[in-house]
């Protein structure tokens, strides 16, 4: 049976590492983008199940990409990750869309966890 595609937008690559290492442990199948252009590339390409997309990138806005993401395909999770707490920000990403909005400052496990519920 074949896993659930992940993809990690972030344009810190030690970051997109870190995840994908948890994440693959999981069984999950990585895909990763440095920026946004390239991450909707890969959602057009994949279809992942779901993008672990960060809120500061260096080309567009996390918020443009989960605009897009949605434009493209509802079905898609979202969980938004940011550096910043801003609950201004989170409630705009929940009302376009996403699925959740975490801190990074979150230990890894806990984000990956987030992502096993939401893929139930």
């Amino acid at each position: 049976m074949p896993t659930a595609k992940i993809l990690i937008i972030d344009d810190l690559e030690r970051v997109r590492e870190l995840y994908a290492i948890f994440l693959s442990k999981k069984g999950f199948t990585i895909l990763e983008a440095k920026n946004g252009k390239e991450g909707l590339d890969l959602v057009r390409r994949h279809a992942p199940a779901l993008v672990l997309l960060d809120v500061m990138l260096p080309d567009l806005s996390g918020m443009e990409v989960l605009h897009k993401i949605r434009e493209m395909n509802n079905d898609t999770k979202v969980i938004m990750l940011s550096g910043l707490e801003d609950d201004d920000l989170k409630e705009e990403a929940c009302l376009a869309g996403a699925t959740d909005f975490l801190s990074k400052t979150l230990d890894v496990v806990e984000i990956v966890e987030a992502v096993s519920r939401a893929l139930l």
